[in-house]
């Protein structure tokens, strides 16, 4: 993926729940889902533009939340 799809999947999927996808690692950070890994430079990027955008309904942040939930019990 690049980096633009990326920043893309997180805005429109992840919304309140962005920073559970990435893992960091000594050359950068991981976007878990795919695996690609993004600099620190863009991961700014990413922070900066996660903290903006519409506001989450309830149902949307009780949604991300339990995806979240089953997400981490799926990693090993």
């Amino acid at each position: 993926m690049t980096f633009e799809e990326i920043k893309e999947k997180v805005r429109d999927e992840f919304k309140g729940v962005w920073f559970g996808r990435f893992e960091r690692l000594e050359n950068g950070y991981e976007f878990k889902p795919t695996g690609d890994v993004i600099t620190s430079e863009q991961m700014t990027e990413i922070m900066k533009s996660g903290s903006q955008g519409p506001k989450l309904s309830p149902e949307e942040r009780k949604r991300n939340r339990l995806r979240g939930i089953a997400d981490s019990a799926t990693e090993v």
